[in-house]
Formats: structure tokens, sequence, C-alpha cells
């Protein structure tokens, strides 16, 4: 293994993992996981390490000699001597044209105009050559050509101005550029694109005044679109912003859908292209007055997966969001709190598909690697930036995609994350207390503590204590996932009195699925920090009095019903494997990670954390089973090892870790 994987052996910690010896039926109707993560191409599910860069023919190409740069060129070549399996590159960046003979001849490319040449279709097929995946980012926001040629297309403020960005003006989603980019993204699907990489959200999130949404607004509501105010009509028009991205999101993914099936009816394509949709964004639960984080963003499409940034929860801005300037990180909620929020945001909201996260950070072969491991313990995709100028950079990657991607491929393929413990994220609530408890852009008056303080307390807790844990939105509360043993109900705190009977039939039906409903303490004053422990101890004393969960991490210090103060080091992740194993046996997947909060480009420091010790584990047998048997995959370990089963538990240790460890637990 590459040395940042290896063992070393310190003082004991000591971790205790209940693998439960039996599990809640599945509801007999449509619930959560009603779409998953095996609804995706195989070739996304087995490779969960992927590469992204940009590469654009303005940098990189010359118009007069008609010739382009080698790292250009041979892009998917140089990726492949690393071992990528799949990587980013850009199809469209906004402040250029077309980089294929699409639309206007004046829409394209000068490189384009020059040599004719599609640039799209040369790097899906040199990529297929070689055995790899392509992903095009194609940008939505702005374009080089229709931003002038087409000025009735452009985004407008309340007064009439055009909406600058960093890449151009903005267009709008509600002019023709709709059609005009969703008819390239149907082009880039014929031309056997993998997966399309939609990055940022598309409209400005204080609206849009243009004809065509003054227009699509009036007829709607019947009504006119207010100037910016702290009124309620405002407020319900920054909701229609929001709702009308969603839609737009939503036919995209039905545009890639349909074109992935007729080529597919046709035989040019095997399996649908995956788009990746942004989440860059994240609920603060508000930011400059929008709602950002649409309840089904994600979920329009069982192909669709969620695009991630690695620590946008981390440092977003929510100075509209708290009674004080500054962070979430300033909050009081350590970062691996917020950072696996985060991601579990926009992985939960796609049923638990593998979100693709971004990370930028590319200097060190040991943060990357750090970096990616998390992301696979959590059950993401991990997507580590290149700099153009270093592909291939055997320093940085030479080990990343041969010792980690490879080794479990075969294993990720087949894989789903083991949740026991469901928290409420009641986004329909968090809306109403923004408009109950604030008006737009009044920081003075916003209240969100009565959203966003339970909801990352309750996700401490489940952390802290090392259970499996899932985000459950309220328009996936009906019906349980087979693996859900307990609830964490918010909704005395978060939802108000009106939807208490609503929520009371869905909460019954997770109970007629064998789900234990948990209520954490009303009393607490979240703005007061020194009550989170006092918090933490009570709800967790629920959710362990009745419950006996898969997996629960026992810290030394403090006390089994207290939280630690800083982050925990060793993040678990627990995965049932459907791969056919021998008759009477179940098996599944272990991935153990060291802190990983140095291998973000956020972080404050970039000191690589003490390496675990050897940590004892407790895992329950199934009922009959008279031995475990734990297949090394990644670690010092070099044999696999048998340990018996007796009182239904088996007891084996962990082995020391620099940076990350996985095994296969078979029985």
């Amino acid at each position: 293994p590459h040395p940042t994987l290896m063992m070393v052996v310190i003082p004991i910690l000591f971790v205790s993992i209940i693998v439960a010896s039996s599990i809640v039926h599945a509801c007999p109707h449509a619930g959560l996981h009603s779409t998953s993560a095996s609804d995706l191409p195989s070739w996304y599910l087995r490779n969960r390490i992927h590469a992204h860069t940009r590469l654009a023919p303005r940098g990189y190409c010359n118009v007069t000699t008609k010739k382009c740069a080698d790292v250009f060129e041979n892009a998917a070549q140089l990726f492949h001597e690393l071992g990528v399996p799949a990587y980013v590159r850009h199809s469209h960046q906004g402040e250029d044209k077309n980089w294929w003979n699409t639309g206007p001849v004046a829409a394209q490319e000068a490189f384009i105009q020059a040599t004719g040449r599609n640039l799209p279709q040369e790097f899906i097929d040199r990529a297929h050559a070689l055995g790899m995946k392509s992903i095009l980012y194609h940008y939505a926001r702005a374009h080089a050509y229709y931003g002038k040629a087409k000025p009735e297309w452009l985004c407008r403020d309340h007064q009439n101005n055009t909406v600058p960005i960093p890449r151009g003006l903005n267009l709008c989603i509600n002019s023709p550029w709709r059609q005009v980019y969703f008819g390239q993204l149907a082009e880039l699907v014929n031309m056997g694109v993998d997966g399309l990489y939609i990055d940022e959200y598309p409209q400005p999130t204080t609206g849009c005044y243009c004809q065509h949404c003054q227009a699509l607004y009036k007829k709607q509501t019947g009504r006119n679109i207010p100037p910016p105010s702290n009124s309620a009509s405002f407020r319900q028009y920054i909701e229609f912003n929001t709702r009308n991205v969603d839609a737009w999101f939503a036919e995209l993914t039905a545009v890639v859908a349909n074109a992935s099936k007729a080529a597919i009816a046709q035989g040019s394509r095997s399996e649908p292209a995956v788009p990746l949709l942004s989440t860059h964004s994240l609920p603060c639960p508000i930011n400059n007055g929008e709602i950002y984080e649409n309840p089904s963003l994600v979920s329009h499409s069982p192909q669709s997966v969620a695009k991630i940034e690695y620590d946008t929860a981390a440092g977003v801005p929510c100075t509209y969001s708290f009674d004080h300037p500054g962070h979430l990180e300033n909050a009081s909620f350590e970062k691996d709190v917020l950072i696996t929020w985060g991601w579990a945001v926009g992985r939960d909201n796609a049923w638990q598909r593998p979100g693709h996260t971004w990370n930028p950070l590319k200097t060190d072969s040991s943060q990357v690697t750090a970096g990616a491991a998390a992301m696979l313990t959590y059950g993401l995709v991990a997507n580590p930036d290149h700099t153009e100028a270093l592909i291939p950079n055997f320093k940085v990657y030479g080990n990343l995609y041969k010792d980690l991607q490879a080794p479990l491929a075969p294993y990720l393929e087949t894989a789903t994350l083991a949740q026991s413990l469901g928290v409420f994220i009641n986004q329909t609530r968090r809306d109403a207390l923004m408009a109950a408890n604030g008006t737009y852009r009044d920081p003075t008056l916003i209240k969100p503590w009565q959203y966003l303080g339970p909801l990352l307390g309750a996700w401490r807790t489940g952390l802290r204590h090392g259970v499996p844990r899932q985000l459950v939105s309220e328009w996936q509360l009906r019906g349980s996932d087979s693996d859900l043993r307990v609830f964490c109900n918010l909704s005395t705190l978060i939802v108000s009195p009106a939807d208490q009977a609503d929520l009371a039939a869905e909460l019954a039906e997770l109970t007629a699925c064998g789900v234990s409903i948990v209520v954490p303490p009303t009393t607490m004053d979240w703005y007061d920090v020194g009550n989170r422990s006092e918090w933490d101890r009570e709800l967790w004393q629920s959710i362990s009095k009745d419950v006996e969960v898969p997996l629960e991490v026992l810290q030394p210090l403090p006390s089994r019903s207290g939280v630690l103060a800083v982050a925990t080091p060793l993040h678990l992740g627990l995965f049932k494997l459907n791969a056919t194993q021998p008759a009477g046996f179940t098996s599944r997947l272990l991935l153990a990670t060291n802190s990983f909060l140095w291998a973000g480009k956020r972080s404050k420091s970039h000191t690589p954390p003490a390496p675990l010790p050897n940590v004892p584990l407790r895992l329950a047998c199934k009922q009959g089973t008279t031995a475990l048997t734990i297949l090394p995959i990644l670690t010092t370990a070099s044999t696999s090892s048998t340990t018996p089963c007796q009182d239904g538990f088996a007891n084996w240790t962990l082995p020391a870790m620099t940076t990350f460890s996985a095994f296969e637990i078979r029985g």
C-alpha cells in the first residue's frame, strides 16, 4: 500500500461497533430509497475517485497554427497513465463560445471556425478508447455570443440592469437560452458523454426582472414582480424564483434522460448519461434572502446525483443567518460536523446516491489521499482537482488511483450505506421560519437556531457516537429504508403546530415499519454553547435506551454519555455488499478514516493528524453464526482473520492506521 495508508501503533483508543443482529423489515410502500444508488450506471458506482481539470481552447489552442498544446490534446492519455477511471473536463466555460459546430457560425469559438473540429466528441472518443469515462463540464449561466447577440435573453435586476457574474452576463433560464442550452446537452448525450457537470445556481438569487420572468410570474400569480423589499409579496416572489429553478433542473434531467433513452434504443450507447446537479450553495438556512436548497433539487431522476464541494458547509457565509457576523464554523459546531452535514445534504436529498464531490486542494499527496478516503467513507465520489500544467502529476496523485481507487472498485460497485439513524431536516419549516422570524436581508430579526441548531445538534450527536446516519426530508418521510432503526424527530422544535397532525400520520408509518421515534430535549437554549453537552447527553440517552444501533463508537473520555469538544479523529463507514457470497454468509464493507480536516481548501492547518491507535471492535454476529471472517483490503494486515462469536458478539481489533483502512466482514 501507499505509505499514507500504512498503520502505526500508539496508545489504545477503545471503540465498540455493534452490527445489529436483526434488521427492520422494509415497508411495503414507496418510502426512503424509492430511488437508490442501484439506479446509477455501474461505472459511476464502481469508480469512486475521479479527476477534475479545465483545458479550454482559448488558453491551449492557436487559431493561426490550428494546433493545441499536448496536455489539451492528450489529457485522456495522461490521466490514463495515473490510473484515472473517469475525469471531468470543460466543454463550455461561460466566457467563451461553442466548442463544436452547433448554432450560428458566429456562436462558435474562433478555433472551431478555423478548424471545423468537434472538441467534445474528440474528448469523449479518446477517453472511451482508453477504457475511461468522460464527464463534461458545460456551464449554463453565461455565453460569450448569446450574451451580446441576444440582450433580451439576459437576466435583469429591478432597475432593468443586466446582471454581471464572473464569467460574463447572466442569461435567464426562462428565455430562449433554455432551449439552446438543453439542446446542447442533448447533443453531448448523443456524442456519448458519460456525465454532465452542471455547476452553480443558474439564476440571480435575488430574482430576475427580465421580460420572460415578468410574463411567467404574471401568468402564474396574476401579479407583477414586486421590487426588493421586506414585504411578504417579495418573499413570495423569491420562493417563486427558487421553485422556478427547481423546475429548470427537473426539465434538464428529463432532457438528458430522454436523449439517453433514445440513444440506447438506437444502440449508440449502453447506459444513460449521469447529470451532476450543483448544490454549490448550501442552506444556512438563509443566504442573501433565497431558499437555495430545494427539497427535490436532486431527486428528479434516479440517474442524477448532487455535485458537492468538499468543505462548502464549513465556509459558506452566514452573515444573514446568524445574530452575529461570521461563518458556520464560528457558531461553535466543529468543522467535521459541518462538512459531513454538508455532504449529507447533497447525498441524502438524492436518496443517498453518491454525491460527486470536488476538492480543489492539490498540493500534497497525503492531503489528497485523506480527502478522497473521507469521501469514500461517507458514501461519496471524490473528485480531486488537477492543475493543468502538471498533468500527469505523479508526485501528488501517483498512488491515489492505483492504491486506493482500484482495490476498492469491486466492492463499491455493489456497496450501499448501512444507515440506522435518521435525522429530520424539514425544509418547508425552514422556509416558514425565514418568512416569519426575519425580513429580507435583516440579520437582526432572523432566528435560524430554531431550525439549524437542533438539526446540526442531532447530526453532531450521531457523529460523536459513531452512529451511521442520514438526513430525512419531510418529502421523504413516508416509509422507511430497511436499515433505519431510529428516527430523530425534530418536529417539536422546527415544525409549526399546524403541521403536527400531518407529521403524526407519517411518523406512525415509520413506527409501523419498526422504527423507534426519538424526540430530542426541547428545553436547551442553543445560543448557550455550554448546554450542548447536556443536550447531547439527553438525546443520546433517548437513542440508546431501547434501540441497539448497528454501529457505535465509544470514546474513553469523557464518559459514554458525554461529548467531545474537538473533532472525532475516527470516522467509520459501514456498507452492505450485494455481491454473491458463500451460502449462509452476509458481507459488509468497513471503511475507517483518520481526521480529514487538514485536507480541505479552507483548512487553517495542513498538518497531518497523529496516527490512530489500535481500536478494539465488538461486532454482533448473525443468529446461528459461529465466527466472523475479516478480510483485509487496505491495511497492514496481510492475511484474513477469523474471530469466534460468543454470546452474539465477536471481538476484533482494527489495526492502527495513519490515514485509511478497509476490510470486508463476512458472517
